[in-house]
């Protein structure tokens, strides 16, 4: 399992995007859970996308900083879960534009 980032503004999603041993991307396990939470820096970002069939982590930055975020994933005919994490680190407060 792999974690990308795409930022819109001050919003950033999260994906997980699964890939096999050759590194080819495959499909995410039908019927899996993901529990997305932040295990160091919660006092810079909140997160929020868990429960079945969420793959995508919403971080909002609150504050100047860096934290890290973790993702675990069970279910859906895994052997064991699987867990990633991703640092984020929140440079500006200020809006952002996206073009």
């Amino acid at each position: 399992m792999a974690v990308s980032v795409d930022v819109v503004g001050k919003l950033v999603h999260i994906d997980a995007v699964f890939r096999d041993s050759s590194e080819n991307v495959v499909a995410a396990p039908d019927g899996a859970t993901y529990a997305w939470s932040v295990t160091a820096g919660s006092k810079f970002v909140t997160v929020e996308g868990t429960g079945p069939d969420n793959a995508v982590g919403k971080v909002t930055p609150v504050a100047l900083g860096t934290a890290t975020v973790s993702l675990t994933v069970s279910g859906g005919g895994l052997a064991s879960p699987l867990t990633g994490t991703l640092e984020v680190v929140v440079l500006s407060m200020e809006p952002t534009s996206v073009e």
